[in-house]
C-alpha cells in the first residue's frame, strides 16, 4: 500500500504571502515494516514552522530540520546586556544564513530567491563582520559580471532573471560589493577582476538623463525602498551616483601599484566627476540658505554620507534638521532600505550617537525591537509584517526574512563594538577603534539602557576583541585585543577633562604597548600595538 506523507513549509502557519511557491513536498512511503527514512536533496524551504500530514495512521519517530546555506565561516560575537538586542543579533545572523545559498537571495521561502542587488550592497558590510564571505561575494561578482548588459548596466538581480537594469542604489552594488570586500579583507583581487567591468558600469550612468533618466526608466524605479516618507527617486540616484563615482576614485588608487600613471589619472577624473556631481546636486537640490529641498530624513542622510553639502555651516543645519525630525518622530526613523542602511552609521559619524542609540532602543513602530516584539525571529521585510494587533499585513509582498534592516548589525559592530576598519592598510592590517558606551542620561518611556557590550572580530590576522562595561561608580572599563602583526588607533571618550585613563592600574601612557596618547575634542587617542589591554576611563583624584 502507499502512505503519503506532506511536509509544509510556513511562515507564522500561513502561507499567502509566498504567492505562488507550494512549500511542499510529498513522499510516498514503500510501506517497510523495518520503518524508514527520507532526506530531500533537490530543494530546500524557508519557514518557521511546519506541518506534517499523512493519509494513513503512521508513527514519526524524529524530524530534523538542517540548515542549508553556503560555507561561509562564522566567528564573530556580539553580546550585549539587553536580551532584546541580543535576539536582534540572532535575527540578523538567522537571517543571514537562510540567504546567503550560493547567491545573496532577498528571502528563501516565496517564489523569488532571487539575488536582488539592492539588498546585497545595503546589507554586505554587516555580512562581512558576521561571517567571512570574501569567495562568496568573488563569485557573486562574476554573476553580475555575466548579467551585465552591453550598454555598461549592471542587473537589478545577480544571476540576471526576468527583472530589469540600472536601477539607482541597485545596480550600483556592482561597485559598492568589491569595495566592501576589499576594505574588509584587503581582497584586492576583487578590484583587479572587476575594475573593467565597473567602468562599463560608469560609462553607463554617464550617459543617462532627464528625470527617468530617459533609458526604459533606468535609474529611478525604486528610490528608497519601503519608506515611510517619500524621498524624491532622481534625488537618490544621483546621491548614489556622485557616491560610486567617489569610490571609483579610491579603488583606482587602491590598485595604482599595478599601474600607476594610468590608475592615478584614472583616481583623479573619478574625483573630478565627483566634484561635477556635487556641483550639479547643490544646483538642482540645495536652496538660497543651503538646506536641502528634500526634507525625508533619507535626503539628509544621504547628504552628510556623500558630503554633499555645500558648506561645513549647511552640513552642520542638516545634522541638526535630521535629529530634530527624528526626534519629532518620537525618536522613530522613516527611512526605507536606502536610508535605514546608512541611518546609525551616518548619526555616529557626525557624533550623534545618542540618537543613534535611540533608534536602536525604541520599541514602536517602527523600529528594529517593534517586530522582536511581535515575535520575530528573523529580520522582516516590512518593519510590521505581522502584528499582534492586527495580525498579518498584505500578503502580496510580506517577507518574514528578508535581511536588510539587518544592515544596523554593521554599526552595532562599528560604534557600539567600536571595531572599525583604516580605509588606508585594509583588511585590519591596522585597526581603528572607537567603542561608544550608551552615554544617554534621560531615557525615554519604554527603553532599556545598554551598560555593557562585548564584541569580537575574526579578522584575517586573529581576533579583534573591544568590550566595555559601565561602572557603578560612574567608570566605564574597556578591554581590548589587538592581533599579532597589527596595529590599532583607540578612542576612548572622555566626558569631562577631569577623566583619566589607566591601564591595568597605571596611567595609560606608560604602559606597556602603548606607543602614545594624545587629548583631542573629548576624547584620548592611543597608538597601539598588538596585545591585550585594560583601559578604565574615570575621574581624577
Amino acid at each position: 500500500y502507499e502512505i503519503r506523507l506532506s511536509l509544509v513549509g510556513s511562515e507564522m502557519c500561513i502561507r499567502d504571502s509566498l504567492r505562488s511557491a507550494k512549500a511542499t513536498l510529498k513522499y510516498i512511503l514503500k510501506g517497510s515494516k523495518e520503518g524508514e527514512s527520507f532526506h530531500p536533496s533537490m530543494t530546500f524551504f524557508g519557514f518557521q514552522y511546519c506541518e506534517i500530514t499523512a493519509s494513513e495512521d503512521i508513527e514519526v519517530l524524529s524530524l530534523t530540520g538542517e540548515v542549508v546555506g553556503s560555507a561561509t565561516e562564522e566567528g564573530a560575537s556580539f553580546v550585549t546586556s539587553s536580551s532584546s538586542i541580543n535576539q536582534l543579533y540572532s535575527n540578523v545572523m538567522w537571517g543571514q544564513r537562510g540567504n546567503y545559498l550560493s547567491i545573496p537571495t532577498d528571502c528563501p521561502q516565496r517564489d523569488e530567491r532571487l539575488g536582488w542587488t539592492g539588498d546585497t550592497q545595503v546589507f554586505c558590510r554587516a555580512a562581512s563582520y558576521n561571517a567571512n564571505v570574501s569567495a562568496f561575494f568573488e563569485k557573486w561578482m562574476r554573476d553580475m559580471r555575466d548579467g551585465q548588459r552591453s550598454d555598461g548596466a549592471y542587473p537589478d538581480v545577480a544571476p540576471h532573471s526576468w527583472v530589469g537594469y540600472g536601477q539607482a542604489a541597485w545596480a550600483d552594488a556592482g561597485i559598492i560589493v568589491p569595495w566592501t570586500i576589499y576594505l574588509m579583507y584587503d581582497n584586492k583581487k576583487i578590484l583587479q577582476d572587476n575594475y573593467a567591468s565597473m567602468e562599463k558600469y560608469m560609462g553607463f550612468l554617464s550617459h543617462q538623463k532627464g528625470d527617468g533618466y530617459n533609458y526604459n526608466g533606468a535609474g529611478t524605479n525604486y528610490g528608497d525602498w519601503l519608506s515611510y516618507e517619500d524621498t524624491e527617486r532622481r534625488f537618490v540616484s544621483v546621491c548614489y551616483y556622485a557616491y560610486t563615482a567617489q569610490l571609483m576614485a579610491k579603488i583606482s588608487e587602491a590598485l595604482k601599484t599595478d599601474d600607476c600613471d594610468a590608475y592615478a589619472a584614472k583616481a583623479k577624473a573619478y574625483r573630478n566627476l565627483a566634484q561635477e556631481i556635487k556641483e550639479e546636486f547643490q544646483t538642482r537640490y540645495v536652496d538660497a540658505d543651503g538646506d536641502l529641498k528634500q526634507k525625508s530624513q533619507t535626503a539628509y542622510l544621504l547628504a552628510l554620507k556623500q558630503d554633499l553639502f555645500p558648506t561645513e555651516e549647511a552640513r552642520k543645519k542638516g545634522l541638526e534638521t535630521l535629529t530634530r525630525k527624528i526626534a519629532g518622530n518620537g525618536n522613530r526613523l522613516s527611512t526605507g532600505f536606502v536610508g535605514t542602511a546608512i541611518l546609525n552609521q551616518t548619526l555616529s559619524q557626525f557624533g550623534e550617537s545618542d540618537t543613534a542609540y535611540n533608534l536602536l532602543l525604541q520599541r514602536g513602530n517602527p523600529s528594529w525591537l517593534y517586530s522582536i516584539d511581535q515575535g520575530a525571529t528573523t529580520i522582516w521585510e516590512r518593519w510590521d509584517s505581522y502584528t499582534k494587533e492586527k495580525g498579518f499585513g498584505p500578503v502580496s509582498m510580506n517577507s518574514f526574512n528578508h535581511y536588510s534592516y539587518g544592515a544596523v548589525s554593521e554599526w552595532m559592530y562599528r560604534t557600539m563594538g567600536g571595531i572599525d576598519i583604516d580605509e588606508t592598510r585594509p583588511g585590519f592590517k591596522h585597526i581603528v577603534l572607537q567603542p561608544v558606551p550608551d552615554n544617554r542620561t534621560e531615557i525615554p518611556a519604554g527603553q532599556e539602557r545598554i551598560n555593557w557590550v562585548n564584541a569580537s572580530f575574526p579578522s584575517c590576522y586573529g581576533d579583534i576583541k573591544s568590550s566595555w562595561k559601565k561602572e557603578n561608580d560612574g567608570a566605564v572599563s574597556y578591554q581590548i585585543s589587538i592581533p599579532a602583526n597589527t596595529t590599532a588607533t583607540l578612542h576612548l571618550q572622555l566626558p569631562t577633562l577631569d577623566y583619566v585613563v589607566e591601564e591595568s592600574g597605571k596611567a595609560a601612557v606608560k604602559a606597556e604597548g602603548v606607543s602614545s596618547i594624545t587629548f583631542m575634542n573629548g576624547k584620548a587617542v592611543l597608538e597601539l600595538q598588538s596585545g591585550s589591554y585594560q583601559f578604565v576611563v574615570k575621574k581624577g583624584k
